[in-house]
């Protein structure tokens, strides 16, 4: 079934795609949350990105901050939807797919599984991994998907695979 993504820091002024295709990991796991990662193939080009992403996740980066884009951390007011940054967020800990991250205030709620968490390198925004899951009552520290883990895998077969049936 056909569906729209909308694309902006807000309902009012994002912009619309339609989604033609999507693909969920073949082990993702909806109890343990396992291999929590997708991807949408949309109709038309987005004008940003695509955001540098690491190749491998240094567990040396525990203790540095993060950015949270376009994630609503329990409220809409708990985050500047405007400017899609939310509240001081660190990387408490690396694992083999997942990194953990700290939030305050607020925490992540229903809703905001697939915002990204970006982190700077070098002076350098890159994509560090996608929303999963927090705390129960949206307490608690974040889960994010590490986008590294997946890169050869899923990620880039899958874009491959697109573009050539693009053409």
């Amino acid at each position: 079934m056909p569906f729209d993504v909308i694309l902006g820091s807000s309902f009012g002024d994002g912009s619309r795609r339609r989604v033609v295709d999507q693909k969920l990991h073949p082990g993702f796991d909806r109890h343990s949350l396992s291999h929590d990662i997708g991807l949408l193939l949309l109709a038309t080009p987005v004008e940003t990105g695509p955001f540098p992403t690491l190749r491998r996740l240094d567990p040396m980066l525990e203790g540095r901050s993060v950015r949270l884009a376009s994630l609503r951390v329990g409220s809409p007011s708990a985050s500047d939807t405007r400017t899609g940054t939310g509240p001081k967020a660190i990387i408490i800990s690396v694992e083999p797919t997942r990194v953990t991250i700290g939030v305050r205030p607020g925490q992540a709620c229903s809703g905001d599984s697939g915002s990204p968490a970006m982190v700077d390198i070098d002076g350098v925004e890159h994509l560090l991994g996608v929303a999963s899951f927090g705390g129960s009552g949206c307490e608690g520290p974040l889960r994010f998907t590490r986008v590294d883990a997946y890169l050869e895998s899923f990620i880039e077969p899958y874009i491959r695979a697109a573009r050539v049936a693009r053409h």
